[in-house]
């Protein structure tokens, strides 16, 4: 495994907390902010959701430590999809056990996980200046960066340099 320093990855870590807090296309017109909000949580929920299912079926085609990464994956996608879940509930929506399945081709490994991993975080990065309770984005941005990090985790387990660049 190619080793990065845990004063990097922090270093990395909170620069991209950092973007958490920046502008971007703002929220919703017209909507409240506790319905605003909720809709980009059912969005969140979804992929989440559909993250923890895809993690489970490409576990069932791996062994030894591969296997163990991608089924802590879809442990970590399944908490932040109840977390999510937990805070839909707190603006008065119902999360439901809505979820997209985001399927990897059959024979997939690690290495497509990682594009998988980028394609979430894209996802969370977007929804992010859009939301407009506080707590909601500290959660959103607590959940994109752990994005980055399954991506970093797979890089290592493929024995690549764990944060490739600025962006994934």
């Amino acid at each position: 495994m190619v080793g990065l320093t845990r004063r990097a990855l922090l270093a990395r870590g909170a620069a991209g907390l950092m973007l958490a807090g920046c502008g971007g296309s703002g929220p919703t017109p017209g909507l409240s902010d506790a319905a605003s909000d909720a809709g980009l949580l059912m969005d969140a929920v979804a992929g989440e959701v559909g993250s923890a299912r895809t993690y489970r079926d490409l576990a069932s085609g791996l062994s030894g430590d591969g296997r163990r990464l991608v089924l802590r994956l879809a442990a970590d996608e399944e908490r932040h999809a109840e977390a999510l879940r937990s805070a839909a509930r707190e603006l008065g929506a119902d999360p439901g056990g809505r979820g997209d399945v985001l399927v990897l081709e059959p024979g997939s490994g690690l290495s497509e996980a990682i594009s998988f991993e980028a394609s979430a975080a894209a996802a969370h990065l977007q929804r992010l200046p859009r939301v407009r309770t506080p707590q909601l984005r500290t959660l959103m941005a607590y959940i994109l960066a752990e994005e980055v990090a399954h991506a970093a985790a797979l890089r290592a387990e493929l024995g690549r340099e764990p944060v490739a660049g600025a962006f994934l």
